[in-house]
């Protein structure tokens, strides 16, 4: 048992000294790939050759890097959770996916609270203070609370947006509840312009990142609003996919009737 324990011990950091070695080479790959695959499906059809040929591309590096990311959350250390916090205040590119797995690593260890991703709460750069502080609340609770609920005072079309909103959607709270209705309500009206757009016959589309928010706050308002929340809950429109992220939150799925129908 002890030879099989130590041959485990070994391999494991093997994988983590190879994790660490490619991991900066596939990140760059990932970025070309991702791009390549993001021109072509502005130009060609989904079923052209050259999209899927991209589209397998990426999927291939992604599970390439998946790998490495997996090794680090397993066996990384303080100083790779610092490097990965330091890649994502420096690059947007990848920077939730590098702060949660630093904030993975620094849990694991017992040094989230005092580490990297804490420190990231303080940075300059507001996407990154936000997507730290979800992973704080999530992970340390009220930790990063403040930073999401500032953040959504002005909701807006942006990758944090979404990813503040579920983080503060685990729990009744009255703060969050007005958070949660002041997305709803940046959405309706954002909706009733694209919609007066496509009346007029002008090719519009909802904003999908303050879209996927509005969704999960209005789930929030279902859940745990009054009935005037709830109701303007109902001004924010679904895709069949949500339906099953709302049916979640109520005992009797037909219940939804009272709000669609």
């Amino acid at each position: 048992a002890h030879r099989r324990l130590t041959a485990n011990e070994s391999t494991l950091n093997d994988a983590l000294v190879k994790a660490r070695q490619h991991l900066t080479a596939l990140r760059a790959e990932y970025r070309g790939v991702t791009e390549r695959y993001r021109r072509v499906r502005e130009t060609a059809k989904p079923t052209d050759s050259t999209v899927l040929d991209a589209k397998r591309d990426a999927e291939r590096v992604e599970a390439l890097l998946q790998v490495g990311f997996n090794t680090l959350a397993i066996a990384g250390q303080a100083k790779d959770a610092q490097d990965l916090v330091a890649l994502a205040q420096a690059d947007e590119f990848l920077r939730y996916q590098h702060l949660e797995l630093a904030a993975h690593i620094e849990k694991r260890l017992g040094i989230l609270s005092k580490g990297a991703v804490n420190a990231a709460l303080s940075d300059k750069q507001e996407s990154t203070r936000v997507f730290a502080a979800s992973l704080m609340y999530r992970l340390v609770l009220q930790a990063g609370k403040e930073i999401l609920l500032d953040h959504l005072r002005l909701p807006a079309d942006r990758p944090e947006t979404p990813v503040a909103v579920y983080a503060l959607g685990d729990r009744p709270d009255p703060a969050v509840l007005q958070a949660m209705s002041k997305v709803v309500e940046v959405f309706a009206k954002e909706r009733q312009r694209i919609d007066a757009f496509k009346s007029a016959g002008t090719p519009a589309s909802y904003p999908i990142k303050l879209w996927n928010a509005a969704v999960h706050a209005s789930i929030y308002l279902i859940a745990y609003g009054d009935e005037q929340q709830k109701r303007a809950a109902t001004q924010v429109v679904y895709k069949a996919s949500h339906f099953k992220e709302l049916v979640t939150v109520i005992e009797d799925p037909r219940n939804l009737a009272d709000y669609f129908l």
